[in-house]
């Protein structure tokens, strides 16, 4: 029993280390995306938007390698939120074959806000990051 608990664990430690690379990968993205809007030509709109997701996939990086409880629901209301993001925006109709490639990067980004609505809502998890309360779905 001790060593079920034991490959369980080690499976939600690497997992939850593949998600952390993967907002490591998007934070910087998201700096490069950020410093584009700022030295294009972008609303202060579009920039105040790039600065706050940049800003919250930093402090999710960061909360998810301090395996700190309260990065449970962030992760929850960040992937669910960019779920209908990325859905209105591969819904749209694609103007040019870059439109075309984005809607299918979409798709990808879709299914790994998914999974990890998936993912942090078992219990399992909850417990390795130490994380109380209920969790709706």
């Amino acid at each position: 029993m001790r060593q079920a608990d034991k490959t369980g664990e080690d499976r939600i430690e690497k997992t939850v280390l593949r998600i952390q690379r993967v907002f490591l990968a998007l934070a910087i993205l998201g700096v490069i995306s950020t410093l584009s809007s700022i030295f294009g030509q972008s609303s202060l709109r579009e920039i105040s938007e790039d600065f706050v997701f940049l800003i919250v996939l930093w402090v999710i990086y960061f909360g998810l390698r301090r395996r700190r409880s309260w990065i449970v629901p962030l992760v929850l209301i960040t992937s669910a939120f960019s779920c209908i993001r990325v859905l209105i925006v591969i819904f749209q109709p694609a103007d040019d074959i870059m439109m075309l490639l984005s809607k299918i990067l979409g798709v990808l980004f879709f299914f790994f806000f998914a999974y990890q609505i998936n993912f942090f809502c078992k219990p399992q998890v909850r417990l390795f990051f130490g994380a109380k309360g209920h969790v709706l779905f």
